[in-house]
């Protein structure tokens, strides 16, 4: 299987970036519109749960008056601004893909595989399988929820800059995922000030195991002045905030 099937994808983070960066709500219908029109091929949302079940679009696990989430109903969540799941996909233009992260809520613990966070997500994507996709999360055990439920639809592992990309891809592997999702800083590029012993032999060898085994590369965190680098070590997609900038940055690749 495919996830992306153009690389290198540009996928814009939380729709057209953060708030700070777009000047849109975050994982908004209009921030992923304007992700479309700047260029994106695909757009980053999060994924939460609500007290009474439902599927709601945030990344914070409050609201901007403090309250969680998953203490909150979809009406609620509304009141304060957020997007139901449903809502945005359903409004966004054919053919862009989305990243849809899992955020894990404590109502997943001891969850069956269908009412947890990730078996909700992966059952509403499996309704939108002409769109391209992929279920993501830093959960391994969302991703077993997730493929309990819509075995069909990619999933892919996320990693925080502390984990290495080795661990990050040993992992992604054993789970089945198409995806390995590892920050920027564990890339091993000179200018960035992350995990010392992650050097240039290091990666290439780790994104060849992954790319033996069926696993394509999804680095986030990616600045515009690294976005050429990041897609030259053979990494099929980057998730930015800064999407025109990317986009320039790797217009001189085939493909971009």
């Amino acid at each position: 299987m495919t996830v992306f099937a153009e690389p290198p994808v540009v996928i814009g983070h939380r729709g057209a970036g953060q708030l700070d960066v777009s000047g849109l709500p975050e994982n908004s219908v209009a921030s992923c519109l304007a992700a479309h029109e700047q260029g994106a091929d695909w757009v980053e949302i999060d994924a939460r749960l609500t007290v009474d079940g439902q599927l709601v679009l945030h990344h914070d696990p409050v609201l901007a008056d403090g309250r969680p989430v998953d203490g909150c109903t979809l009406a609620e969540c509304r009141a304060q601004g957020l997007t139901g799941f449903d809502e945005l996909l359903d409004a966004l233009p054919a053919g862009l893909g989305v990243d849809l992260e899992v955020k894990v809520a404590l109502a997943d613990a001891g969850a069956p595989a269908s009412a947890s966070t990730a078996g909700l997500v992966a059952a509403r994507a499996a309704q939108y399988a002409d769109r391209p996709l992929v279920l993501t999360s830093f959960s391994p055990a969302a991703l077993l929820q997730a493929r309990q439920v819509a075995p069909d639809v990619p999933v892919g592992l996320l990693s925080m800059p502390f984990t290495t990309l080795r661990e990050l891809v040993a992992s992604a592997v054993t789970l089945g995922a198409e995806v390995v999702a590892p920050h920027v800083a564990t890339m091993g590029i000179a200018d960035i000030p992350g995990l010392p012993w992650e050097t240039p032999d290091r990666v290439h060898q780790a994104l060849a195991v992954a790319g033996q085994h069926g696993c394509e590369a999804l680095v986030w965190g990616v600045r515009p002045a690294q976005a050429a680098e990041v897609v030259g070590l053979g990494v099929a997609a980057v998730c930015v905030d800064e999407i025109p900038a990317t986009r320039e940055a790797l217009s001189g690749r085939t493909g971009a």
